[in-house]
């Protein structure tokens, strides 16, 4: 009996250090769960919150519509990257960052490839954007599933959503003309359903090198406006 006491002590001393242990893992693995569930919701009094404008990286564009590394010049803003996990990427109509006290708001108009000095001035969430824009930029871009264009866009640069193997749908609101450059969807390979009353500005055979490898898009479903057809008077 008097051997058996030791080891009765033993377990006895062991399992009052392991219960705190127990009770502090449960806790934490409660609360870790809890953590992965917290569901973020829109701002209060918003009819509609975009949930991929916090990924978009955004340039100034000067009166002519280029880029501009003025912040005072600005007069429009261009797309150049997006680093979110929303697959619907939805491009707004217009973009807002404070100069000076006074918060500016311009219209966005274009998307393209951002500026090749890696110190221009970029924007993301209103503020000063400082990472490394050409890990975030839109070719290859793999989490892209729909793309939703604003009504004041006018321009879609070179090449720019090429190899967006996963891109399904393009919606794009508005009425007037809008241009695609060349290659813009290019290997799109799933691409199947452009949603628009919009014309696209180019030659027909300019549309295919638009939209070449997206074999699951039908192109005589889209409605352009050929410029080197004169307009009746």
């Amino acid at each position: 009996m008097k051997k058996i006491w030791p080891v009765i002590l033993i377990i006895a001393i062991i399992f009052a250090i392991s219960l705190p242990i127990s009770v502090s893992y449960a806790l934490w693995q409660q609360q870790s769960e809890a953590s992965l569930n917290v569901e973020v919701s829109p701002p209060e009094n918003v009819a509609y919150w975009n949930e991929s404008l916090k990924g978009i990286i955004f340039v100034g564009l000067n009166v002519s519509k280029e880029q501009t590394d003025d912040i005072e010049s600005i007069k429009y803003f261009a797309v150049v990257g997006y680093d979110h996990i929303v697959d619907k990427l939805e491009i707004p109509n217009e973009y807002s960052i404070v100069i000076g006290d006074e918060e500016k708001t311009f219209p966005v108009i274009k998307i393209m490839y951002p500026p090749s000095d890696p110190n221009f001035l970029m924007f993301q969430n209103g503020a000063e954007y400082n990472g490394d824009v050409y890990k975030q930029i839109l070719k290859n871009n793999f989490i892209i599933e729909e793309l939703v264009l604003n009504e004041r866009l006018e321009r879609i640069e070179n090449g720019v959503f090429s190899g967006c193997t996963n891109l399904k749908k393009i919606t794009a609101f508005g009425v007037d003309d809008i241009e695609f450059g060349e290659l813009s969807f290019a290997a799109c390979e799933k691409l199947e359903e452009i949603d628009t009353e919009r014309k696209i500005r180019a030659t027909p055979v300019f549309l295919e090198s638009i939209f070449i490898n997206c074999s699951n898009l039908d192109l005589s479903s889209i409605s352009i406006t050929d410029p080197d057809v004169a307009e009746e008077p």
